[in-house]
Order: structure tokens, then C-alpha cells, then sequence
């Protein structure tokens, strides 16, 4: 201001066009010269036109609202209900519905607000309020969207025969949500037009300080991630690692829970067993059983080599063992015993039947022992 005159810039009178469509953009500026047209009368510092411009604005925005939720609700949840799945409109589609259009309507206020005019204290105040409200009726929208997807994973991860699936939904879920509040808070601050660099820089140095405080509960954290992700192994399955020896119970951010055979629990740094070498003994698709049949010298030939057929008999007919490989035979020449070598696999699931498979062929071996 020089005196009493404002002087521009040439670079400022360069910058009004694009200025111009910034703040009035959709040719929203024709309705400069439609609404002025219907009074000029003040009344409480408004002209009566800026408040039917508020009237129209709000009943936009009631509009926009009201057609979104009975689209969705119309034609959306007839859909669902079709196909039955009534649960999955009511649990998260209908609180999904609403910060959608909301969003909408702020997109809208912003938009039309500069059309009012209002006094440059209010108007930009509430310009800014828009701007912020559209990213936060997003976050609110993608938040609930997680839940949506996280209810479509769990459904995939119940129809996988891998059980670490079951917990690896809620980590991804907890990790997206959390993802999706700290961009919603950065794009909220942004849309108020507040300098976000110095709290970025701040939160970096922060995140800095902590990441080397919290070394060892990154590290577990990335193991846990790298268990999720190259899947050793899954809950109930039997592993040895060191001195880790027992069934898997739980997966979780920091450790790994183990059931030993001493019936104890097992608290393992997911950090210390994502590094070290597993032995999954639940990934087996067969068991072995070796063992040695000792027979007396005086037993004669013939009757080795009909106890020999006779075991073979009893493996090839048993419901739970491996056909297509087995080795029995007479092996060797021990001090007090002719040895004949049982080696044979099982095709069951966990101990407790491989226990029952052992005792079935034991008897009948038996049993075939005492005919002879």
C-alpha cells in the first residue's frame, strides 16, 4: 500500500487468471453475477442473497447425503440380501456409507463457499474447515473400508488349509488402519494449511531415537513379518530349533509361543527363530518306523522266510502305511540274534496316530510270531 493506492506486481497481475479458477473453479463464478442479482439489503453483516446462497448450499449438501445413503441402501443391500449376505451390509457397508457422502458435501462446500462471498475472516476460515473435512471423512471412509477388507481376508484365510493365515488378518488389518490414520492426520493438518515439514522432521528424528531404543522389538517385529511372509511353519505344527523343541501355538508381534512336550510354554523372540535353522516335523508327509526283529539261530530258514513274507503281508495291508516304499528284510548276523530290519512309513498327521499305527503293526507281527 503506498499511501493511499495498492500497488501490484507485474508477477502478481500475471498469476490472477490462474488464481481466479483456483478459488472459482467449474465456472463456479457465473453465479457471482445470478445470486447479487436478488438484494443487496444487509442484514447482521450478510446480504439476503449470501444467505440464500447458505440455505441452497445446505440443501445441497442434505441432497447429496440423502441420495447416497438410499442408493446404497436401496440397491446395494438388495444385492447383498440376494445373495445372502445381509450381516456383511449391516456389519460394514452402512458405516461406510456415510463418511462417503460426507466427504462428497465437503468436496462441494469448497467449492461453493468463495461463490458466497462472505466477509474474507469467515470465508477463509471456512474454506479451511472444508479442505480439512475432506481428508477426514476419507481416512473415516478407508478406516472402516479396512474392516470390509479385513473381513473379505479372513474369509480367504478360513477356506486355506495354512492356519497361520488366521492371525497373519489381523496384523495386516491392524498395520493398514494404522497406516491410514497417520496419512489421514498428515492430509487433515495439510487442508488446514498448516507447515507439516517441521513436524515430519521432528517425528523423523523421534522415529530415529526410538528405532534405537527399540532395536530388539523391530527386530522381533520383522521377524514376525518374515515368519508371515516365508510361512516355516504353522500353528500345531511340531518344530525343533536349538533348544526349541514342541507344537506351535500362537504367532504374535514381538514372540512365538511353543507347547513342549513337558507340557511348559515357550516364549520365543520371533528375531531368534526367524534366523535360526527350523526342523518342521508338521510339513512331514510320511513318519518313519525302523526298528530290528531279533529272531533265535536255531529258527530254521523256511520259517524266516515265511515270517519275512508274513510282515510284508501285514504292512501292505494296513490302511496308514506308505506302499510304494518299505525295506524288510534279513540284515544281519548279530551276536545272539538273526536281525531283520523293519523299516516302514506311515501316512498320518500327528504323534498320537503314529503312535496307534506302531502298536497295530507291532501286534499283528506279534500275533503272526506266535502262529509260526
Amino acid at each position: 500500500k503506498y499511501g493511499s493506492r495498492w500497488l501490484i506486481s507485474e508477477y502478481s497481475v500475471g498469476q490472477i487468471d490462474r488464481l481466479h479458477k483456483q478459488v472459482f473453479p467449474f465456472g463456479t463464478d457465473k453465479l457471482l453475477n445470478l445470486l447479487p442479482n436478488l438484494g443487496t439489503t444487509k442484514y447482521f453483516g450478510l446480504h439476503l442473497w449470501q444467505y440464500l446462497g447458505i440455505l441452497i448450499l445446505l440443501t445441497i449438501g442434505f441432497l447429496i447425503h440423502f441420495i447416497f445413503v438410499y442408493v446404497f441402501r436401496r440397491i446395494l443391500f438388495q444385492l447383498l440380501h440376494k445373495y445372502g449376505k445381509l450381516d456383511l451390509a449391516n456389519q460394514f457397508l452402512q458405516p461406510v456409507v456415510k463418511p462417503f457422502s460426507l466427504m462428497i458435501i465437503a468436496v462441494f462446500a469448497d467449492i461453493l463457499i468463495p461463490v458466497l462471498q462472505l466477509p474474507a475472516l469467515i470465508g477463509t476460515n471456512l474454506v479451511l474447515l472444508s479442505q480439512a473435512l475432506v481428508p477426514f471423512f476419507a481416512a473415516i471412509f478407508f478406516y472402516r473400508l479396512v474392516d470390509i477388507l479385513g473381513h473379505y481376508m479372513m474369509k480367504m484365510a478360513e477356506k486355506s488349509e495354512n492356519t497361520l493365515d488366521d492371525q497373519l488378518v489381523p496384523l495386516v488389518r491392524k498395520i493398514l488402519k494404522f497406516f491410514v490414520i497417520v496419512v489421514g492426520f498428515v492430509a487433515v493438518l495439510r487442508g488446514f494449511k498448516f507447515d507439516i515439514w517441521p513436524l515430519l522432521t521432528g517425528l523423523s528424528i523421534g522415529g530415529l531415537a526410538f528405532a534405537l531404543a527399540a532395536q530388539d522389538t523391530l527386530k522381533n517385529f520383522f521377524g514376525s513379518l518374515m515368519i508371515f511372509i516365508d510361512r516355516p511353519f504353522q500353528i500345531g505344527d511340531w518344530v525343533t530349533s536349538g533348544d526349541i523343541d514342541g507344537t506351535v501355538e500362537e504367532v504374535g508381534f514381538r514372540s512365538t509361543r511353543v507347547r513342549t512336550f513337558r507340557d511348559s510354554l515357550m516364549y520365543v523372540p520371533n528375531s531368534v527363530i526367524s534366523n535360526k535353522m527350523v526342523d518342521n516335523h508338521g510339513k512331514r508327509q510320511y513318519r518313519r518306523f525302523s526298528t530290528t526283529l531279533s529272531i533265535t539261530y536255531d529258527t530254521p530258514a523256511r520259517l524266516i522266510e515265511v515270517f519275512v513274507k508274513g510282515v510284508e503281508e501285514i504292512v501292505e495291508q494296513h490302511p496308514d502305511t506308505r506302499k510304494d516304499f518299505y525295506n524288510i528284510f534279513l540284515n544281519d548276523y548279530a551276536s545272539s540274534s538273526l536281525n531283520i530290519m523293519l523299516y516302514i512309513f506311515f501316512r498320518v498327521p500327528d504323534w498320537n496316530n503314529e503312535l496307534r499305527c506302531r502298536q497295530e503293526i507291532m501286534l499283528e507281527i506279534n500275533k503272526l510270531a506266535e502262529h509260526l
